[in-house]
């Protein structure tokens, strides 16, 4: 990775890595006002099980979700374009028989009025093992 790449991942790290965690949390993931600070009008979502999902959908969904602790691993940020981030990490999550799951999750980020909005988000069911980083 070049140097400079190294530089701006890093401004983006720290900016997007708080909201993504935030986007977990039951308490914002239970409130429609909260998640739509978070989610752009225009977002998508493919769930693990490959259904495309609309904003509307998901802040329907995520309000009646049961809450589950989620633990974020390896997260990385970059800038695609200017004023557009990628960002990718793991999640860790007990599932209620006991055994714990993992999925590689990946969002992209505008800037849309001077603040970051997550406009797409994805899950994928992950292996056992966890990857070195993303």
């Amino acid at each position: 990775m070049s140097e400079e790449h190294e530089q701006r991942a890093e401004p983006l790290s720290a900016e997007l890595e708080p909201l993504e965690r935030r986007h977990l949390l039951p308490g914002i993931r239970s409130s429609a006002d909260a998640l739509g600070e978070l989610l752009h009008d225009s977002f998508v979502e493919i769930g693990a099980s490959g259904v495309v999902h609309s904003r509307s959908g998901v802040i329907s969904a995520l309000r009646t979700e049961s809450a589950i602790e989620r633990t974020l691993l390896a997260f990385s940020a970059r800038q695609i374009a200017p004023g557009v981030a990628l960002t990718m990490y793991e999640i860790e999550q007990a599932s209620p028989d006991g055994t714990t799951r993992r999925s590689l999750r990946s969002s992209v980020w505008v800037r849309d009025g001077g603040s970051w909005k997550m406009i797409f988000h994805q899950g994928t069911p992950a292996p056992a093992r966890r990857p070195k980083s993303l």
